[in-house]
């Protein structure tokens, strides 16, 4: 809708999930699952993106986008007092960090509480998957440049061979320091490892 490309994340669906929840003016909560009919939701969002060239995203193109995206949201259900057009508002801060509005006691800026949930759901050795890990868009790297996948970096055998291989001692990393010239940093690390 914004006109920009996008690129589509490849992740396992059952590695992460997230939604949207609002606090309406009577205090009720709710995801915005409950208010929007989310899979004709994204269907539709999915066609329009095919539909709408972004070098002629007009304003025109941006009417129809509303008009056809709306009719999956049921303000009944939605929390008190927020309309479709509040609702556009408040996700115009996810995009753009400029149009961010915070709620204030005074009725300016945004009334209705609102923030994003996420859960990660990563997986160790009685629940790993070869097909899942394959998927992953969370990498570790190490000081070589090898790139490990978050899990397999960390259920499988890679956390520690990286590890012992480039551990210091701190006798090792006070004359590494020494000898580059760093010794604030030196006088920090040592404060916080107690010596």
């Amino acid at each position: 809708m914004s006109g920009n490309p996008l690129f589509t994340l490849s992740l396992h669906p059952h590695c992460s999930q997230g939604t949207y929840i609002y606090i309406g003016q009577d205090g009720s909560v709710k995801p915005v699952s409950e208010f929007i009919d989310m899979p004709n939701f994204l269907r539709e969002v999915e066609v329009l993106s095919r539909e709408l060239k972004p070098s002629r995203f007009t304003m025109l193109s941006k009417i129809k986008v509303l008009s056809r995206v709306k009719k999956y949201y049921d303000e009944d259900k939605a929390p008190d007092g927020l309309s479709f057009e509040e609702f556009l508002k408040s996700m115009d801060g996810y995009q753009d960090v400029s149009k961010r509005r915070i709620y204030s006691n005074n009725g300016h800026g945004n009334e209705f509480g609102h923030i994003f949930i996420a859960g990660m759901h990563f997986m160790d050795a009685y629940n790993f998957s070869v097909e899942r890990v394959m998927r992953c868009v969370i990498h570790y790297t190490d000081p070589q440049g090898h790139l490990y996948p978050f899990c397999a970096y960390n259920a499988l055998p890679y956390r520690k061979k990286v590890e012992n291989k480039f551990k210091l001692s701190p006798d090792a990393i006070k004359e590494k320091l020494i000898a580059e010239g760093r010794p604030k940093e030196l006088e920090t690390i040592a404060r916080k490892m107690g010596l």
